[in-house]
């Protein structure tokens, strides 16, 4: 009896810490996030933002055309996220495509775009490609554009050197000619 009872105990307590563990790292993406939104709800009134938003979006409805880059439009659908993480003097910028697959499958991924200002216009290459496995429906239910974009973000904020405190993706990380 004192046996089953103690089974009992051991499993109550191991769900309880997966359950906590998966909900306190869905916490810490959603905050981490958070806190560059404040941040980018600044940014978004400035015109280097608009410039290369509308910029992007010019290139991005050429690009998408060709499903080499963005995939076949019947099977992804993409989307431009809000954010832009810009370099410091505002010349080099990361713009994030979020991709949702339609099969429930498979989780979306996000596309990151570099762009570089040259002679007051906007000129972007294609930079990696984040692709999150189905063990994120784990943590997020739905596979929505919101939640691709959560993770995108923190994924960009997180990458490189980071204080855990601060919003600011590292700049040197992102920035630099190796990296490109």
């Amino acid at each position: 009896m004192l046996r089953i009872g103690f089974y009992f105990i051991s499993v109550f307590l191991l769900i309880c810490f997966f359950t906590t563990c998966r909900e306190n790292k869905q916490n810490v993406i959603v905050n981490k996030v958070n806190c560059f939104e404040q941040k980018l709800n600044r940014c978004k009134e400035t015109i280097v933002y608009k410039e290369a938003r509308s910029d992007f979006k010019d290139t991005f409805d050429i690009l998408k055309k060709n499903p080499k880059y963005f995939g076949i439009p019947s099977i992804v659908q993409n989307s431009i996220d809000e954010a832009i993480y810009f370099n410091k003097d505002s010349t080099e910028c990361l713009i994030i495509v979020l991709q949702r697959i339609s099969e429930d499958k498979f989780f979306g991924s996000a596309r990151i775009v570099s762009g570089y200002k040259i002679n007051a216009r906007w000129k972007f290459n294609l930079n990696l490609e984040y692709n999150f496995d189905d063990s994120y429906f784990d943590l997020f239910r739905e596979n929505s554009f919101d939640n691709i974009s959560l993770l995108a973000n923190y994924n960009l904020l997180v990458a490189g050197k980071v204080n855990r405190k601060e919003c600011d993706i590292d700049y040197e990380y992102w920035f630099t000619k190796s990296i490109k």
